[in-house]
């Protein structure tokens, strides 16, 4: 148990494992270490997949997208950079890394079928930048609408006072929200 509290819940690497578990008075091989992580690994998965389940079905949220590089994937990847999707809501917060930065993604997190958020769930308010999928996501299912923070608008700040930005902001279910 020590081990996955170190290693998933405090992150920590293997090299830093093996020092505390050497201070504890037991020496381990980095191999015999990555062979027991391996065979452990599938235990946290039912935790993470509550932990995903009860961020997607929040009713306010935060999404982001980074880029981030992965090496050694398969050949049908679609190369070595990849995306780092963060949804924080206020419990949670699921990180997925994703070949693509496509509609998919979102669609996938919040459980969308056929355009419609599932069966039951509240409205969803999802607070994000100016990047086109969040704009999409936010006219397809009814129910839900998208709050843009001002610190996305930074690059347009000097617009803002002239009315230019107006364009860029779509619907009713947009909104603004001071960061």
């Amino acid at each position: 148990m020590n081990l996955l509290i170190a290693r998933y819940a405090l992150g920590l690497p293997f090299s830093r494992v093996i020092a505390m578990l050497s201070f504890q008075g037991l020496d381990v091989a980095p191999g015999t270490l990555a062979g027991v992580a391996r065979r452990l690994e599938g235990l946290p998965a039912p935790l993470a997949a509550a932990i995903a389940a009860r961020n997607a079905a929040a009713g306010h949220a935060h999404a982001d997208e980074t880029s981030w590089r992965v090496f050694g994937q398969p050949a049908d990847s679609g190369g070595s950079r990849w995306w780092l999707w963060v949804f924080t809501a206020a419990d949670t917060v699921v990180c997925k890394i994703a070949p693509s930065r496509s509609l998919k993604v979102l669609d996938g997190h919040y459980g969308l079928a056929a355009g419609q958020l599932p069966e039951g769930r509240g409205p969803l308010v999802l607070s994000s930048d100016f990047y086109s999928v969040y704009q999409s996501f936010s006219e397809a299912p009814p129910g839900h609408s998208l709050i843009y923070g001002t610190s996305s608008a930074a690059p347009w700040a000097p617009d803002l006072g002239q009315g230019l930005l107006r364009g860029r902001v779509r619907g009713p279910g947009h909104s603004w929200m001071p960061s």
